[in-house]
């Protein structure tokens, strides 16, 4: 099977981070050759960090938060459940590659522990998250990269 590395004309994937979602603090994954191994035992995070990642920033629909697309009010247990923020904000993002281009693109979970609600807001950027860009768990796209794009923002209330 040929490597993401021997493509050069082809988008693979490099990199992705989730910040301050769920039990993550400050988490980036590398990608080699656009291939990612998560290894740990049951219990662990991997099908969560996964289930964070893909489908759901791929399809940027909160509905697509898992594979099989079952789970509802995840986004909500993620940011709220085992918190004493009022209002929690995370980020979730990946970064692809091709040649020596990069593109990252992701979204922002802020919750409402009053409210019980969840905004999400979408990003996409050239630069490069972690190495360009600042993180920490108040970290801002709009803050800090100048070629910031909100592609949609949503609202995921109760129910």
């Amino acid at each position: 099977m040929p490597r993401a590395s021997d493509r050069p004309g082809r988008w693979t994937l490099s990199r992705a981070g989730i910040i301050n979602v769920y039990q993550y603090g400050d988490e980036t994954l590398e990608f080699g050759g656009g291939r990612l191994l998560l290894r740990g035992v049951n219990g662990s995070g991997k099908s969560t960090a996964m289930n964070m990642l893909l489908p759901f920033l791929l399809d940027a629909d909160t509905r697509r938060i898992d594979a099989a697309g079952e789970q509802s009010g995840v986004l909500r247990a993620w940011m709220l459940s085992g918190r004493d923020e009022p209002q929690p904000q995370g980020y979730l993002w990946l970064e692809v590659a091709k040649g020596d281009s990069y593109l990252n693109f992701g979204c922002g979970i802020r919750a409402n522990r009053a409210t019980d609600q969840v905004a999400t807001l979408w990003f996409i950027t050239s630069r490069r998250i972690g190495l360009d860009l600042r993180t920490n768990s108040h970290w801002s796209p709009a803050e800090y990269c100048s070629s910031w794009v909100a592609m949609r923002q949503t609202e995921c209330n109760r129910g």
